[in-house]
């Protein structure tokens, strides 16, 4: 039967069948996926933008095509998902807006809005590349032209342009050299044309092919990619969403363009899906909340996925996982394989990623400027499984160190999930300390790791070192001690009026308490390091680190006196993360030592 208009009823059920076509090859695509970083979940990302297309029109009654353009155009930017979901968003975005005023097309009709939404695809991006998606979406909508000044029908309409798009994909090798080394086609590339061929299948029989209640292991060859995480230029997968008014898309890119690659701007003058890859996620949100509110923000570690690629890989047996009070310098994280899960911070009722989506300094700079101090909470165990299950690919035994148990709920969210990660051996270790005695310990277990350590050992040792680990921080301002009520208020009051500045310390138990006073801020420093080398008598082999907000020039001096005292230079200086200077404030300055009991 000839097909010879398009109407609402219609284009819902194209769009359903269309949308489960792909969601049934997602391992695959994940599989086949290289582009641009061989991070295994492009058929992830369709998949999710997808459902939320589905759902959206489960949840509806649309009458003409129009309302279910604008239906498919809004839930898919609202749910997009990676570099190929967000450009479906916008190829959908282009298409609903040759729809207005519709309420059914002709194929005439259904070729302006194909080719529309092609444009619109292409500048979304701001550096189209060769091989990719675009090249299938525009051998299709090409020949959708073609096509429709010789039919009529939908059903021939659809066969002819399927027949193209099969061709171009082929060729997405022979138009990049990645995807030819590596043996595939460009997994976007395939959804799309799995996309159209859902939708064929639809129209030539008028059925929908049901989504799998789970994915068997679809038997395919695996690229052929070597693990190379440093060639991933920006590490972290970037989205959210920006909701304003007169939104410019170029004014966008221009903002971006300098902090990132992979970017797409998608979606209308009110609401904006952004996708980059950057290693400064924190900026780009800074960036992107001059023009509206910044929501539905999504960070993913490509590095972290790339590696998970490759299990069974010698040397790669067992993985430290900490959180983001540990005060290691990043360079240093990085070298030494450490994965990190954050804290979250909270501004008002705005909330942020330690590390991630907000970085040290952008916290202070708007530390400084709240008019009420910002908080911190745990990791959720939702946090902790993504992790561990990324993690779990390529190492299963974990060691995940984390700050004390008795100072924050982030060691039990941990614990919470620990022993649900298939094939994986989780241990957690309650350091009883924070901050850079952590990153101290942190990296003890490192190093432990690339001694040769067994994973039993790494435990037992580490846990070992865990009291032979100090801090001491003194506290210029106590008022946001007092505002969290970690000080009672009339402590805090008479300290405050005596002009004494709290130094603290952790106890064996974990929990925090003042162990001294310093008279005025002056008298930080020599408190600080008088406690630090009392407190380190009686161990051997140490190394020390230093912590401070705002306080870099203090921060320097302590380093001097206590390279001087010890003869030493293994030391490093670094500014407190949030889970620290949200409770200490401005002005604060500390030390850490970790060492061996002298015989």
């Amino acid at each position: 039967m000839k097909i010879y208009y398009l109407n609402g009823p219609r284009l819902l059920r194209a769009i359903l069948a269309g949308s489960d076509s792909v969601i049934n090859k997602t391992e695959y695509l994940n599989k086949i996926n290289v582009f641009p970083v061989a991070d295994n979940d492009t058929g992830t990302n369709m998949a999710l933008t997808l459902q939320s297309i589905i759902r959206a029109l489960a949840n509806s009654s649309p009458g003409s095509i129009q309302d279910v353009g604008n239906i498919v155009a809004d839930s898919a930017l609202m749910g997009a998902q990676g570099n190929s979901g967000v450009l479906l968003a916008q190829f959908f975005y282009g298409f609903a807006e040759n729809l207005n005023g519709k309420s059914k097309i002709k194929v005439k009709s259904f070729s302006k809005a194909v080719n529309s939404a092609l444009e619109s695809s292409y500048q979304a991006l701001s550096k189209p590349v060769e091989g990719t998606i675009l090249d299938v979406m525009s051998a299709w909508a090409n020949e959708i032209e073609i096509s429709s000044e010789k039919t009529n029908d939908f059903q021939e309409l659809i066969a002819n342009s399927l027949e193209a798009a099969k061709i171009a994909l082929a060729d997405t090798p022979n138009k990049m050299k990645l995807l030819a080394d590596s043996g595939v086609v460009d997994a976007g590339a395939q959804g799309f044309v799995y996309f159209i061929e859902g939708i064929y299948k639809y129209l030539s029989s008028g059925t929908i092919e049901p989504p799998p209640t789970e994915f068997a292991d679809i038997e395919v060859s695996h690229p052929k990619i070597d693990m190379a995480p440093e060639n991933i230029k920006y590490q972290y997968c970037t989205e959210c969403l920006v909701i304003g008014t007169s939104i410019s898309k170029y004014d966008i890119k221009e903002d971006l363009l300098m902090i990132g690659d992979s970017l797409i701007v998608a979606g209308s003058k009110e609401k904006i899906k952004i996708h980059i890859h950057s290693n400064e996620p924190d900026k780009v949100f800074e960036h992107l909340s001059k023009h509206g509110t910044v929501s539905n923000k999504k960070v993913d570690d490509m590095k972290a996925q790339h590696l998970a690629q490759f299990e069974n890989m010698e040397n790669n047996d067992i993985a430290i996982v900490t959180d983001s009070s540990c005060d290691l310098p990043d360079a240093e994280l990085k070298e030494l394989n450490v994965h990190v899960v954050p804290l979250r911070i909270n501004f008002g009722t705005d909330s942020y990623l330690d590390k991630i989506t907000m970085s040290t300094g952008e916290f202070y700079n708007m530390f400084e400027m709240a008019d009420t101090p910002p908080t911190t909470s745990q990791p959720t165990p939702a946090d902790f499984k993504k992790i561990y299950e990324n993690v779990s690919k390529i190492s299963k035994q974990i060691v995940s160190i984390h700050i004390s148990g008795a100072a924050s709920g982030t060691l039990q969210s941990a614990q919470a999930v620990s022993r649900n990660i298939q094939d994986t051996v989780v241990t957690t270790i309650d350091s009883t300390t924070t901050s850079i005695a952590l990153g101290l310990l942190v990296r003890y277990a490192t190093e432990l790791l690339r001694d040769g350590k067994s994973y039993d050992e790494i435990i037992r040792l580490t846990r070992k070192m865990v009291p032979n680990t100090d801090i001491a921080v003194g506290i210029s301002d106590t008022m946001n001690l007092i505002r969290s009520g970690r000080v009672p208020i009339s402590k805090g009051v008479i300290t405050r009026l005596l002009n004494l500045r709290p130094i603290i310390t952790f106890d064996d138990e974990g929990k925090g308490k003042p162990i001294s006073v310093s008279f005025g801020k002056k008298g930080i420093l020599s408190k600080v390091f008088s406690i630090i080398t009392k407190h380190s008598e009686d161990y051997e082999n140490l190394r020390f680190a230093i912590v401070h907000t705002r306080s870099s020039k203090l921060a320097k001096k302590l380093e001097e006196k206590i390279k001087s005292h010890y003869n030493t230079e293994d030391i490093y200086i670094i500014e407190a993360s949030a889970a620290l200077g949200a409770h200490t404030g401005m002005g604060a300055l500390g030390a850490a030592f970790i060492g061996f009991p002298k015989k």
